[in-house]
This record gives structure tokens, sequence and C-alpha cells, in this order.
């Protein structure tokens, strides 16, 4: 069943907190740009910090939010994605949309220094545990 598009005002999201991953470049760069526009409070998450502060500064040249940060983690192993998660909560009282859209495809077979898969891990565990981590955060947020 389709539904049908949606017309009128945009959504607006000021004062909402905002997290994408791998927001650097492609969708999550498109999509950070947009909550930008929209009003949100966009945490960038990628794995390099002159591109997340490049990837910053475009953003807030294009939509004029200050309200544009950072954290340069890498998503394929588990222990940095447990930091990040402590960070996001412990600086945050609250996130309201989290997009988890880093992603890739390792050509090699390659183990992370958790034992799993890269590509399964950056691309299926890593998101999940990012969730499960901030969902009791998002919850309250409501």
């Amino acid at each position: 069943m389709e539904s049908a598009p949606r017309e009128g005002k945009p959504a607006n999201l000021s004062g909402k907190e905002c997290i994408v991953t791998g927001a650097t470049s492609g969708i999550g760069r498109e999509i950070a740009i947009e909550l930008a526009r929209l009003g949100g409070n966009v945490i960038m998450v990628g794995r390099s910090r002159e591109k997340c502060e490049a990837t910053r500064n475009e953003i807030v040249s294009l939509t004029s939010n200050q309200d544009i940060s950072f954290e340069v983690t890498g998503l394929s192993s588990l222990g940095s994605v447990r930091k990040l998660a402590e960070k996001l909560t412990s600086g945050n009282s609250r996130i309201d949309v989290l997009i988890n859209n880093a992603g890739g495809l390792f050509s090699k077979h390659r183990l992370t220094e958790d034992g799993f898969e890269s590509t399964i891990t950056l691309n299926y565990l890593s998101p999940v545990l990012l969730t499960r981590l901030l969902l009791p955060t998002m919850k309250s947020a409501g």
C-alpha cells in the first residue's frame, strides 16, 4: 500500500539532537545537510577529523545553522562504538534522531580487533550496538 506524498510545511527540528554516522560524504552528508536545514542540532560521526571539519564548515555555510558538531570515531571497532555512545549520552540529555548511515564493503576478508569479519561489523554489528546503547536516551526524549 503506497502512502500519499506529504504536502505542506516541512518538519521543524529546532532543538532536536540529530546524530548521523557516515556524515562526511554521500547519503550521510546529504542527510546531515537536510537535518541542519530543518533546524536540527546535528552531530556528525566520521573517521577523519579533516573531513568532519570540512563537512561541518560546508553545512554551516549552506544552511546558516551553527549547531553542527562532530565526533571522530571509526565504527569498525565495537569498543569505539561503546566510547562514542558514552560520549554522546554523557553530553546530551536527549537524542531525538539517529541515522545509522556509515557502511562499507571490504574486498579482503579481515577480522576486527573484536574477532568479527570487518564488513559485518561495520554494516551490522556497530549500528545495532550503537542503537541499543543510545535507545534509553532516545526513549526518554520521547
